[in-house]
């Protein structure tokens, strides 16, 4: 989350032009959010089970 808004920067530049074996791609970014490892496995299981809590142990 700290990196999220340097990510932004950095995907709207790759975003302006890369090749595919299609051809040349340009794609406009409308919307962007990032969210912290895990968050994507807790709102899918929230929303299939409803009241969950999850608990990561963060290395130091």
């Amino acid at each position: 989350m700290q990196d999220k808004e340097q990510l932004q920067v950095r995907l709207k530049d790759a975003f302006r032009g890369f090749d595919t074996p299609a051809g040349k791609m340009r794609v406009k970014m409308l919307r962007y959010d990032a969210a912290s490892e895990g968050s994507g496995i807790f709102f899918h299981r929230s929303r299939s089970l409803g009241n969950i809590a999850i608990a990561m142990k963060i290395r130091t």
